[in-house]
């Protein structure tokens, strides 16, 4: 079975206290563990690279497009592709963070970034193919 995301469980808490029922201490020291460390990162390059969109089409990926290297992505709206960072890396385009969640075809160099647009078609095309500064953070 699927955890719960850790938004849902922050709502439930919030929620739990919000209605003023009185709760077990050790209960609520649980649900505290739940809730995601706070991470902090710095940017420790910037580059100048090709960025690009893709979908969860399999002319466009494989015989499984929900599927990244990291992981399912269909449900997620911050993924990119990159041949040479570790998963989980994080970068900035255009004001949004993303992660590096999946990897692009081998032709492609470290200086490439593909970004998911899920089953948004349109909107990848729309993007085509530009050269925009990418923020590194580790």
């Amino acid at each position: 079975m699927k955890p719960l995301p850790k938004t849902l469980l922050l709502i439930i808490l919030g929620l739990i206290i919000a209605s003023n029922i009185s709760i077990d201490q050790e209960v609520y020291s649980n649900f505290i563990l739940l809730e995601a460390p706070i991470i902090s990162y710095q940017a420790s390059n910037t580059v100048l690279s090709v960025v690009s969109a893709y979908n969860s089409l399999e002319w466009q990926t494989d015989s499984t497009p929900c599927i990244g290297a990291g992981g399912y992505i269909c449900d997620r709206d911050n993924v990119v592709a990159n041949n040479c960072l570790e998963l989980g890396t994080l970068v900035e385009i255009n004001g949004k963070v993303y992660e590096v969640y999946d990897r692009m075809n081998k032709k492609y160099s470290c200086n490439y970034y593909d970004i998911y647009m899920g089953m948004d078609l349109q909107g990848a095309k729309e993007f085509g193919r530009q050269t925009l500064e990418v923020i590194i953070y580790k």
